[in-house]
């Protein structure tokens, strides 16, 4: 009986390569690249192309360069002397300003939603700075409520530049609850939202309403949300919610926060005004709405007010 001693071949292949030839060249890379520069790598001399890309290059930043020293030429032209901040002694128009710069602000509204506050803000700062309100009614929209075309512009032919402040106020249709201001048409940055209008224009005020200490500032922002989004777009539940924590704020000071009007006092009154919750007021809260319509600058047509 014959025993298998292991395993033989049947085929015998000679090896691919000999690795014990010194004609082997192994590569040392994995991957070879064509040189995209269409020269090696030691070479002293720049491609055409790339020549001519730095080129354009260059010429590009000379346009800009340029187009920078005419702007910078455009915002001294247009820059005014308003540095003297002016006092306004009046306990509820206590808002100095200090304004430098050329400001072109254009809000786009719903009639059925006028953001109030914006009128109130502009009002003070009429009473210190000079400022331009213009009121324009987009095509999208078909007739005018009249209690609201009471709300008054200037429309004026003086021209833009002759004010610190333009703000172009467009009534719009296709605009829902919350309004928009356009800050930048070029970059097309809008902000959107009555309260954040406020606060933009609050802060257009010296000292800005956010410039005081931290807890009154964040009072005036809490104040401001809930306005936004208890009041204005809340339901009855959240409204009757907010307004006995008024009555409870207002039963301890005269204003929603500190000693004095600030910013939340006029967006709430605003908020109260659009949503018809000016009827029936708590005693606190009644207190507080007849001192502010007994103040010039909140002066409305009645139909916004009851």
């Amino acid at each position: 009986m014959a025993v298998a001693n292991g395993p033989c071949g049947m085929y015998k292949l000679q090896p691919i390569y000999d690795f014990k030839s010194e004609f082997i060249e192994l590569p040392t890379n994995m991957y070879s690249l064509h040189n995209i520069y269409g020269r090696s790598p030691d070479s002293k001399h720049e491609s055409n192309e790339l020549l001519n890309l730095a080129k354009q290059q260059e010429n590009l930043l000379d346009k800009l360069r340029v187009l920078e020293m005419k702007l910078m030429e455009m915002n001294d032209e247009i820059d005014t002397d308003f540095g003297t901040v002016l006092e306004v002694s009046s306990k509820l128009t206590d808002f100095p300003i200090a304004m430098s710069k050329y400001q072109d602000i254009v809000i786009n509204a719903n009639p059925n939603h006028p953001p109030l506050s914006v009128w109130i803000l502009c009002r003070l700062l009429k009473k210190q700075s000079n400022i331009l309100l213009n009121i324009h009614i987009h095509s999208s929209v078909i007739s005018l409520p009249d209690h609201v075309k009471l709300l008054e512009g200037d429309n004026s032919d003086d021209l833009r530049t002759n004010h610190q402040i333009v703000i172009t106020l467009i009534w719009k249709e296709t605009v829902g609850k919350d309004p928009e201001m356009m800050i930048s048409p070029i970059m097309q940055a809008a902000i959107k939202g009555e309260i954040n209008i406020a606060r933009y224009l609050a802060r257009l005020l010296t000292p800005s309403y956010d410039s005081g200490d931290a807890v009154s500032v964040t009072e005036i922002d809490n104040w401001l949300d809930m306005a936004h989004s208890s009041i204005l777009h809340g339901n009855n539940k959240e409204r009757q919610y907010i307004l006995k924590t008024m009555n409870s704020c207002l039963g301890k000071q005269d204003f929603l926060v500190g000693e004095s009007m600030t910013v939340a006092d006029i967006v709430m009154w605003s908020a109260l005004c659009q949503t018809k919750l000016t009827t029936g007021l708590s005693t606190n809260i009644n207190k507080w709405w007849n001192y502010l319509n007994s103040c010039e600058p909140f002066v409305m047509p009645n139909e916004f007010l009851y």
